[in-house]
């Protein structure tokens, strides 16, 4: 996440003013690491602030949460953009929602702070914007302090891995000099803690939840995205989907109980429906609906979407809809020439959809 929506415009005059002052430059390819480790969730910046564009270097840890039993869900991201701060436009940010599933619209809230107050590690995804905070207690185990200024929510909750990483994108190119990679370092997570919201404590206990992570070079205002995600901790569920995640390239996971499954986008079709607006210019969908194949051939994933609640988050350069969900679909396996129902899919999880502000040619 980057600047205030001010900021913004400063950013988009610069690169039209002068788009080509450094040139053309790539970072060389790497190879996706098997396995993953706890160095992969910290902070990668190491690795590009040499380059002539580290100036769009972008960076978040994004954690989410779903109590059923307490009917709340919630989510949290810090985040960094330009941390070299160059042309004095680095900044660290804060952003966290909760709300009543299927409640009241949320209010999220963002908040920015100064460069100087975001301390990462290179080592893991130990990290701190001011008084917020990722611990790592052990290799599977992260607390997420985290808590707005004015005291309306805050968050202490500890996050234990319950499904192994999956580096879903790796340093994918896109049309020229931008770079992304997205780690799903927790694709199904165990939470518990405390959530303080509206003057009220709730306590979360064993309650699913989530953690990804991305980081790379773009300019921000000009690249949207789609994801889906959710998970079942008894039934040994989760599902990781991106729709244009890293620029135009897309993928999805799926792992139920020791069935773990990569469908490419060249084997899937997704359609979003049923659009709403929000102010004037910019609608969201309501209604989403997958159909993929594994890489094997071996299995078919079936699945729609109706979103619950959506809470806009319009302090970005891209207009952010994050939503919870609730999916239904199933499991199918090929059994000589014929589709098998292998397992039947309902559970509530999250989902987001993004827009620009201004729209720009030749870009997702």
């Amino acid at each position: 996440m980057a600047t205030d929506v001010g900021s913004l415009y400063k950013l988009y005059r610069t690169s039209r003013k002068n788009p080509s002052r450094i040139p053309y430059q790539t970072l060389p390819e790497s190879h996706v690491p098997d396995p993953v480790t706890a160095k992969d969730d910290a902070f990668h910046f190491n690795q590009f602030e040499n380059s002539p564009h580290a100036f769009w270097y972008t960076e978040w840890w994004y954690f989410n949460f779903l109590d059923e039993r307490a009917n709340v869900a919630g989510m949290a991201t810090i985040a960094v953009f330009n941390p070299k701060s160059i042309d004095g436009l680095g900044v660290g940010s804060l952003t966290v929602a909760a709300f009543e599933i299927g409640g009241p619209t949320p209010s999220p809230i963002i908040e920015y702070f100064d460069i100087s107050e975001f301390s990462p590690s290179p080592d893991n995804a130990n990290v701190k914007l001011a008084d917020n905070s990722v611990t790592v207690e052990s290799g599977s185990v992260y607390r997420l302090s985290v808590a707005t200024k004015n005291g309306a929510v805050k968050m202490d909750l500890e996050f234990t891995q319950a499904d192994e990483p999956r580096m879903l994108a790796h340093d994918v190119h896109g049309t020229g000099w931008d770079i992304s990679s997205w780690l799903s370092y927790m694709p199904s997570a165990v939470v518990s803690g405390t959530l303080h919201r509206a003057g009220k404590s709730i306590e979360i206990k064993n309650a699913k939840g989530y953690h990804d992570h991305d980081w790379g070079m773009w300019q921000e205002y000009k690249r949207t995205w789609s994801w889906a995600q959710f998970s079942s901790l008894d039934k040994q569920i989760s599902f990781d989907f991106g729709f244009h995640a890293a620029f135009q390239v897309s993928v999805a996971y799926l792992r139920i109980g020791d069935i773990r499954l990569t469908l490419p986008q060249d084997k899937f079709t997704v359609t979003q429906e049923n659009y709403k607006s929000w102010k004037w210019f910019w609608k969201y969908p309501t209604f989403m609906s997958f159909v993929g194949i594994d890489s094997t051939g071996e299995y078919k994933l079936v699945l729609n979407w109706h979103v619950l609640d959506t809470a806009t988050l319009w302090k970005y350069p891209v207009i952010v809809f994050e939503q919870t969900a609730h999916y239904n679909g199933a499991l199918l396996k090929l059994d000589g020439d014929v589709w098998k129902e292998e397992h039947v899919i309902r559970e509530t999880g999250f989902c987001e959809f993004t827009a620009t502000w201004l729209k720009f040619k030749g870009t997702g």
